[in-house]
C-alpha cells in the first residue's frame, strides 16, 4: 500500500519500498547514495491517472533552504496540476548525516558545506531519476532542471554534466562549473533581476530576450 505523505511530519519512505505505479499525490522519499540516505520530494500531478507518459521537472532549492521550501516558494505544484508534469524537489546535504536545513549542493564552485564534502550531486539526481522511472512511466526525452540561487547553480550543472537533461531554467544562480565540456546542445533560460530580461540560450550560446529589436548573442 502506497501513503501519500500529506504534512512534513510524515516520515520518509525509502523509494525501493515504494509500489509501482504512484498515484497522484505527494511523497517523501530516501535511497541510499555515497555511503548517505539522501531524501527528496516528489508531486503527482492528476493526469498521472491518465497512464500516458510524463515530463519530469528537478527543481533544486537554494542555499541554505531545503525541498520543502522550494516546494512553498515556487508554488510549481499548482503548475504541475495544471500543465501535467513530476515535479522532484532533492533536498541537498549539511554538515552532519539527516540535517534537514541549512543544506546546499555542489554545483562545481560552490556552495559550502555540500563543495566541501566532495558531495556527488549530479549522481545523486541522475539516481533519483533512475528510481523514479522505475516507479513511473516519465518522459525520457522530457527531463528538466530548475532551481533558485545554488539551486540554479546546480541546474547549471546537470545541463552540463547529465546527458537525460533537456534543458535548464536558472533563477539568480550563475553558471560555477569547474569544467566546461558538454556532450550535446541544451536549451537554457537564465533570470537574474525582476528587472532585467531573461536570457536564452542553446549550448554555450546566450541571448538576451528584448522586447523589441534583434536578440544579442554572447559567449557563456
Amino acid at each position: 500500500m502506497v501513503v501519500v505523505a500529506r504534512s512534513s511530519r510524515t516520515p520518509v519512505t525509502d523509494v525501493r519500498a515504494v509500489a509501482a505505479p504512484l498515484p497522484p499525490g505527494n511523497y517523501r522519499l530516501s535511497l541510499p547514495f555515497e555511503n548517505r540516505t539522501r531524501t527528496f520530494l516528489v508531486h503527482i500531478p492528476p493526469q498521472a491517472l491518465e497512464g500516458a507518459p510524463l515530463p519530469v521537472v528537478v527543481n533544486f532549492h537554494g542555499m541554505g533552504n531545503s525541498g520543502a521550501q522550494q516546494r512553498s516558494y515556487s508554488g510549481m505544484d499548482v503548475t504541475a496540476d495544471r500543465h501535467g508534469f513530476i515535479v522532484v524537489y532533492p533536498n541537498g546535504t549539511g554538515l552532519v548525516p539527516g540535517q534537514r536545513r541549512l543544506l546546499s549542493f555542489d554545483a562545481g564552485g560552490c556552495c559550502p558545506p555540500a563543495t566541501g564534502s566532495n558531495v556527488d550531486d549530479v549522481g545523486f539526481t541522475e539516481a533519483v531519476l533512475s528510481a523514479l522511472g522505475e516507479k513511473f512511466d516519465v518522459d525520457a526525452r522530457r527531463l528538466y532542471a530548475t532551481g533558485m540561487s545554488n539551486g540554479g547553480m546546480m541546474a547549471h550543472r546537470m545541463a552540463v554534466e547529465s546527458p537525460r537533461i533537456a534543458a535548464v531554467a536558472s533563477v539568480a544562480g550563475q553558471l560555477a562549473v569547474t569544467s566546461f565540456r558538454p556532450s550535446r546542445p541544451v536549451s537554457v533560460i537564465a533570470m537574474s533581476t525582476c528587472t532585467q530580461a531573461p536570457i536564452f540560450g542553446v549550448g554555450p550560446w546566450l541571448h538576451e530576450a528584448e522586447e523589441s529589436g534583434p536578440r544579442h548573442s554572447a559567449a557563456g
